[in-house]
């Protein structure tokens, strides 16, 4: 009788091993996918609300998605797990008020069930899908408050929101009129927003937008076209400002070490931009071009570059200042290490 080794019997379990993996990404690549993830599969909970005036949801776990409703009611969608309290949440409708928490920052645990139940519960927890609320708001509605405390995309059309509280959030809003609150980065389109905060170090974009009395510190992109920012206050730091077509009114600028970029800029009671480093380039609207005072102001470092179409200018290579009586509006720039060009 032939002796069995050692080596004989690793040789015949590795290549039992190399021909189970075979089938088993065989079964998985004709459909075993799809049926490995039924084994374990979330609960899927869906909420619809119609009376309601105020969303409080602070889930540190998971991502909201906030879109438009097909219909003139709340639409809220989450899932968890039976067996792993860190999934689900605790959530009320009382008075008017809707609440979604969840149970904070905990370590994730998948508890091991045997086989290939494992598999389908790493599966189903890596799925984006699965670990998102879903909140879904009707056109035209009114909401006293809004508050979003966790991380995800919220594309609001058509809402008025008293009080909107989204510091986290990438926004994308149509239409929206806010009365006051706190954004993060995002696009805001045809829409009115009052008393804004902001402390934002990725992107805001506005267009055809009014910004009323707010006050925004970014490091990330700025860009505004065909909008006005009226008795407000912007901080940015090491990125650049880009308007077009807007309208400054009583307004603050203070930049540090970042470029200001300004194309047809209309000019409205007092307004400042105080920078360093980087190039101030605004040309003017007609109605503004010879309608403000001025008092622009470089260094020894920057020099001014002033339009011959602009009048009545007391200028040297550091400093130029117009005052004409009856102006109401006034222009003063000051960048203590870089050029001025105005025109």
């Amino acid at each position: 009788m032939k002796k069995i080794t050692l080596k004989s019997l690793f040789i015949f379990g590795f290549a039992s091993l190399i021909i189970g993996l075979v089938m088993v990404f065989s079964s998985l690549l004709t459909g075993g996918f799809d049926r490995l993830r039924q084994l374990n599969q979330p609960v899927t909970v869906t909420k619809t609300y119609t009376d309601i005036k105020s969303i409080d949801i602070a889930a540190t776990n998971k991502y909201i998605d906030v879109y438009p409703s097909d219909d003139d009611k709340i639409h809220l969608t989450y899932h968890y797990w039976e067996d792993e309290e860190n999934t689900k949440v605790n959530l009320s409708d009382t008075n008017g008020k809707l609440s979604l928490t969840d149970h904070g920052e905990q370590e994730e645990k998948i508890i091991l069930q045997g086989g290939l139940n494992v598999i389908s519960k790493i599966m189903n927890s890596i799925n984006r899908e699965n670990g998102k609320i879903s909140l879904a708001l009707p056109k035209g509605i009114t909401l006293d408050e809004l508050r979003i405390a966790t991380h995800g995309s919220l594309f609001i059309s058509d809402a008025h929101i008293k009080t909107l509280d989204a510091p986290h959030s990438h926004l994308n809003a149509q239409q929206l009129t806010v009365d006051k609150g706190r954004i993060g980065n995002g696009t805001f389109y045809d829409s009115h927003l009052k008393n804004i905060t902001s402390d934002n170090y990725y992107a805001l974009y506005f267009n055809k937008t009014t910004l009323d009395g707010a006050t925004i510190t970014y490091n990330g992109d700025f860009t505004v076209r065909d909008s006005i920012i009226k008795n407000s206050t912007i901080k940015g730091e090491y990125a650049p400002m880009q308007l077009k077509n807007t309208t400054l009114d009583n307004t603050k600028m203070t930049f540090s070490a970042a470029s200001i970029s300004a194309e047809n800029l209309t000019v409205l009671g007092d307004v400042t931009m105080t920078t360093s480093e980087y190039l101030v380039d605004i040309s003017l609207s007609e109605a503004s071009k010879n309608n403000i005072d001025l008092d622009l102001t470089t260094s020894e470092y920057g020099q001014l570059t002033l339009d011959p179409s602009l009048k009545d200018i007391t200028d040297n290579d550091q400093k130029a200042t117009r005052s004409r009586a009856g102006n109401k509006n006034k222009l003063t720039i000051i960048n203590d290490h870089a050029d001025i060009k105005l025109k």
